[in-house]
C-alpha cells in the first residue's frame, strides 16, 4: 500500500497555511488509536500542544506554532544547551503512537480523516525500542 499516493498526501504536505493541530485534534489521533490498535494504551497527561519538559525544572524546551511562507513550525521557549535531549526518551513516553504490525498502522490510517493521516505519515518514523530488537 502506497497510502502517500493514494491519500495525496504530497499536496497536503506543500500546504504551507495548515494550522497547528488543536487539542481536539490530537484527542481524534489518540482515540482512533485506542479503537483501531491498542484499546488499553493509556497516554499520558499532557496536552500534546505543549512540548515536553525533560529537565524537572525549566520550561518546555520548544512550542509549535504557524511560520509565514513555511507552515507548522518548531521554535525554541528557552535556551537550549548544547546536547540536551529536547524531544523524545529512550523507550519512547506515553504519547507515542506504536504500530508493531504493518496491519495496524493500515487499520489506523484508514479510520482517519485522509488529511490526519497524511499528518501521521509526515510525522512517523522507525526506531527500535530495545537495543538488538526490530525496528517498529
Amino acid at each position: 500500500h502506497n497510502f502517500r499516493n493514494e491519500f495525496q498526501c504530497s499536496r497536503h504536505l506543500r500546504e504551507t497555511t495548515k494550522s497547528v493541530p488543536t487539542l481536539e485534534y490530537w484527542q481524534t489521533l489518540r482515540d482512533v488509536y485506542n479503537s483501531e490498535v491498542d484499546s488499553s494504551f493509556v497516554f499520558d497527561d499532557l496536552p500534546p500542544t505543549q512540548g515536553y519538559t525533560l529537565n524537572e525544572n525549566g520550561a518546555p524546551p520548544y512550542y509549535a506554532k504557524l511560520s509565514p511562507g513555511k507552515g507548522r513550525s518548531l521554535f525554541a521557549s528557552r535556551d537550549i544547551k548544547e546536547g540536551e535531549l529536547v524531544d523524545g526518551i529512550e523507550g519512547g513516553t506515553k504519547s507515542d503512537m506504536i504500530f508493531t504490525t504493518v496491519e495496524a498502522l493500515q487499520r489506523y490510517l484508514l479510520a482517519l480523516p485522509e488529511p490526519m493521516a497524511c499528518d501521521v505519515l509526515e510525522w512517523s518514523y522507525t526506531e527500535k525500542l530495545v537495543k538488538g530488537g526490530p525496528a517498529v
